[in-house]
């Protein structure tokens, strides 16, 4: 999974087997506190999977408070994640979850 603050149509041309999501951040704070596939306000950044997320009937989902977001302090392009993305669904073709978490550098 990789995260960016930056929203999608800054990325750049994402690839259709890469589910786009954004988070929005509460209006108490800046903790984030929903994800969906679109947020118009409050925009806390985007996050890109290799599987889809179900969102549920209502299309997003709320995270509790005492739920808590932790970085892995790696930073990586989109280009670079893309490229580990890449090689994971190679040689991983029979599991195919997340590659881990991410954080994308700005550039």
């Amino acid at each position: 999974m990789l995260f960016s603050d930056q929203r999608k149509k800054y990325i750049g041309e994402i690839p259709e087997n890469v589910f786009c999501y954004e988070m929005r951040h509460s209006d108490e704070g800046f903790e984030p506190c929903e994800l969906a596939k679109g947020i118009l306000v409050n925009f806390y950044g985007t996050i890109f999977c290799s599987h889809e997320i179900d969102l549920g009937d209502q299309g997003f989902i709320c995270f509790e408070e005492s739920e808590d977001f932790e970085s892995m302090e790696v930073m990586v392009t989109f280009d670079e994640y893309m490229e580990l993305y890449l090689k994971y669904q190679k040689n991983h073709q029979e599991n195919m979850n997340l590659i881990g978490g991410f954080s994308m550098e700005r550039g």
